[in-house]
Parts: structure tokens; sequence; C-alpha cells
């Protein structure tokens, strides 16, 4: 994504939060593993973006960047989250769900949401 993506995420909601993971932190060379956006507007939390290099799918970083940005959204008074992501993302889709998320039945993307 180009920093003008990234600041458009950020700029989405009132109150957002970015986190990346190096590989260095996983014991590999340097580079970047992945990262997150995570945003809120009121009592609702977004999954803004989040995403994993290809090397690195499968070694969690999927999942401590979620679970991170969730128990930040909890901490700052939301009380839901809602993320979408590509009807084919299996991955993401298999993540989401094994941390609560349900799918919206009323969305015309992928949009899942959990109570926080």
């Amino acid at each position: 994504m180009s920093s003008a993506g990234i600041d458009d995420a950020r700029e989405a909601t009132p109150v957002s939060r970015h986190r990346v993971i190096d590989a260095t932190a996983l014991g590999r060379e340097g580079g970047l593993a992945g990262y997150s956006i995570v945003g809120r507007a009121g009592a609702v939390g977004y999954l803004q973006r989040v995403a994993v290099d290809p090397p690195y799918e499968g070694a969690g970083v999927g999942r401590s960047l979620v679970t991170d940005g969730l128990l930040w959204l909890r901490r700052r008074g939301a009380r839901s989250a809602i993320v979408n992501t590509q009807q084919v993302n299996d991955r993401a889709l298999a993540l989401y769900r094994a941390l609560g998320f349900i799918a919206d039945p009323t969305a015309t993307l992928t949009v899942l949401s959990l109570e926080l």
C-alpha cells in the first residue's frame, strides 16, 4: 500500500493506531512481516488494514496484529468491531472467524463483526 493509502486509512476514523511486526521479531532477516491499522468511531471499531507479507503467512503475524488491535479497541470503549475482506481471501476469513467474527448477511461485501 502506498503512503497515501496508509494516510487515508488512518484518517478514515477519528481515532486510529497502526502497528508493524518486523521480521527480526520472528528471528529472520530484516524487513516488514506485517502491519495493521485499526480505528474507532464511537463504540464501533474497524480493522481498517491488516496485511502480512506472504513469506510470513501462517507464522501468527496476522493473528497477533488482529488480537492486538481488538484489545486496543476494547480498552478504548469500542463495543463491536467490523472488518471486510475479499470473499476469496480464505486465510483472512478463517482467521477472523476463528477469532469470533461472524458474517453480516446484509452486506454486499464480505463484512464480519464481533461484539467486544
